[in-house]
């Protein structure tokens, strides 16, 4: 095996090692596929720096500084995604700004990557989904009683949510991240009376908002 070669195979360990817990041969023809191409890619480097083809020390430093520039710039691309991500706090209360038994603010619009974080600043309370008023996709969760619980929004649409021990007193919230597509559906969704009516409000407050 050339240093270049060499340099290839410890500059993606992670490759190399997950191929070889799956077979052998796909390692050395992952390996060998990459070196051909890296060759290719730089061979037009012949027609004004022979050396740089001929001395595979050369060949070496040149990839690995691109190497780096890619790791750099994929980095940067990686930081930059995560900017505009925010995090929305949700309180879980025995009485709030819209009565007794609430999560404040009820309604909570986001985006894509956001988070929202249901607090247990009152006791007694959980976090949940409902499960005909969730986005396609997204699967149905359960934070523990009387624990702060982190949901990451990754899919456009409504979710609706509940206090389990309190949903039939009305304690219900709503979460619309972008443009909801399945809002007619989750309109339609059947609930007990008093969380019906709460979501009710939440619905006329987010059609008020568009």
């Amino acid at each position: 095996m050339s240093s270049t070669e060499s340099l290839i195979d410890h500059a993606f360990p992670c490759q190399w090692t997950a191929a070889s817990q799956r077979s052998g041969k796909y390692q050395a023809r992952a390996q060998k596929g990459l070196f051909s191409l890296l060759k290719h890619k730089f061979k037009f480097l012949g027609r004004w720096y022979p050396s740089v083809i001929e001395n595979d020390n050369l060949l070496k430093g040149y990839i690995m500084r691109k190497l780096l520039i890619i790791l750099t710039l994929m980095a940067i691309g990686l930081a930059a995604g995560n900017v505009d991500a925010k995090n929305i706090d949700v309180q879980m209360l025995n009485k709030g700004d819209k009565g007794r038994m609430v999560f404040q603010p009820d309604l909570v619009i986001a985006a894509p990557g956001d988070t929202v974080t249901f607090l247990p600043t009152t006791k007694g309370h959980n976090v949940e989904s409902i499960k005909s008023m969730l986005p396609d996709g997204v699967d149905k969760f359960k934070g523990k009683f009387n624990k702060e619980f982190v949901l990451t929004v990754t899919e456009k649409g409504m979710y609706g949510v509940k206090c389990l021990p309190h949903y039939t007193m009305g304690m219900v919230a709503l979460i619309v991240v972008g443009n909801p597509e399945n809002e007619d559906a989750v309109k339609a969704a059947k609930n007990p009376e008093k969380a019906q009516e709460r979501f009710t409000d939440i619905f006329a407050e987010y059609d008020a908002m568009k």
